[in-house]
């Protein structure tokens, strides 16, 4: 198809006239296409039940990511607690996308007060009710101080578990028929297929067999499909929805920004007394102790309310690492000192979605961002970030007389 195109381009005449109507027919076959396997795979129905639910237009819910649909439900739950949402971008505009996620832009800067730590579950997938469940554990389950999040997840894992409910008698009786139409396939007649089918199993089976199937022995095969196809078309459109609830919620992902009681670290204050008494890096590896002590018991307790809640260890919240320093440059975007299994401020800067990282970068641009990253994650450092690129880019601006040309345009481009 490419070759006929180009063909096309280059000449003009009958027989690159009846290629170019090919491609055309190509294209709608293959548009076509695309949108029969949405409809097959119930993709607009998943979209349909969010819109619903998070107050979008159809064609913002199949184009946009997962913010939108996250703000407007969040909005809308705030107006019940007697609270005003706006709706208008802050200034921290930035052009990079996330798909399937609402990232918030972190508070830019150097964050050298406390420690930066985190939960995460340890099984393949995301389990939805993250921040619903440590705000049980928080809280000792006391409705009154329920936060938003844990509210609106509230809401949207009870409409789930409603379809779920229905669903499941849907999924019983389709499993039943299909067991009866793979019979029948072999060449056996409608009624004796059933009757094999009741004469084969006893108990509870027995019942549900006898309660989707029986009805069925004196209908001919027809009847029996169409039932079936219809019994299909209802479980699908179900599926699609809970299935469409259980992506939703999984945007809702997580909570951030929690500043840690001061009360943490008084005796780590105590000991420092403003550089009077302990040294800095002792002052600041007391700190990073203590978060990892907190982080390691907030995740036991986690882990325990998960057995207690579904007899299993297969969901299980995993504490990973404790970030100290860090500066935050956007979405995604940050660098800081990693402590795992205990303190180490020698370590190389933990670096994640910086550009100074990326291959295409210019040498010149990548060693200013690594002076810039190595001055700022020093213990000793006194300076604000802001004077710290200020100096780097003097000293480079000093000795740019022994820079490439090519890796001084390379950096400007």
């Amino acid at each position: 198809m490419n070759e006929y195109y180009e063909m096309a381009l280059k000449e003009i005449n009958a027989t690159t006239a009846e290629q170019i109507r090919e491609v055309a027919k190509y294209c709608i076959i293959d548009t076509l296409s695309c949108q029969r396997l949405m409809v097959k795979c119930n993709v607009i129905n998943e979209y349909r039940e969010v819109v619903s639910i998070s107050f979008l237009s159809l064609y913002d819910a199949h184009y946009f990511a997962g913010g939108m649909k996250v703000c407007n439900l969040l909005g809308a739950s705030t107006r019940q607690r007697g609270l005003l949402t706006s709706t208008i971008s802050c200034e921290q505009t930035e052009s990079e996308s996330f798909l399937e996620a609402y990232v918030f832009p972190p508070i830019k800067g150097f964050k050298n007060k406390h420690p930066v730590t985190g939960l995460d579950f340890a099984s393949f997938f995301k389990f939805n009710n993250q921040d619903f469940l440590i705000w049980f554990i928080q809280h000792n389950n006391i409705p009154e101080e329920k936060g938003l999040y844990a509210d609106v997840l509230e809401y949207l894992s009870t409409k789930r578990n409603e379809m779920k409910k229905c669903l499941a008698p849907l999924k019983e009786k389709k499993e039943d028929m299909e067991l009866v139409i793979a019979s029948m396939n072999k060449g056996l007649s409608l009624p004796g297929v059933i009757e094999k089918e009741l004469a084969n199993v006893k108990g509870k089976k027995r019942v549900s067999l006898t309660k989707n199937l029986y009805h069925f022995i004196n209908k001919v095969r027809h009847e029996f499909v169409v039932e079936y196809d219809s019994i299909c078309f209802d479980y699908s459109c179900l599926d699609a929805k809970q299935y469409a609830l259980k992506v939703y919620m999984n945007t809702f992902y997580g909570t951030a920004g929690d500043i840690p009681p001061e009360r943490c670290f008084q005796e780590c204050d105590k000991a420092y007394d403003n550089s009077n008494g302990i040294s800095k890096e002792k002052y600041w590896s007391r700190m990073v102790n203590v978060s990892m002590e907190v982080m390691e018991k907030l995740c036991d307790k986690v882990n325990d309310f998960l057995r207690k809640d579904n007899g299993s260890s297969y969901i299980k919240m995993a504490y990973e690492k404790v970030l100290f320093l860090v500066v935050f440059i956007g979405k995604k975007k940050y660098y800081s000192i990693l402590h795992e299994s205990k303190p180490n401020f020698n370590r190389k800067p933990f670096i994640r979605g910086v550009e100074t990282v990326k291959r295409e970068k210019s040498n010149l641009f990548r060693k200013i961002g690594k002076r810039i990253i190595d001055k700022s994650m020093r213990v000793n450092n006194t300076r604000t970030l802001h004077q710290i690129v200020e100096d780097v880019l003097k000293e480079t601006i000093k000795d740019i007389s022994q820079t490439d040309l090519n890796e001084i345009i390379k950096t400007a481009v």
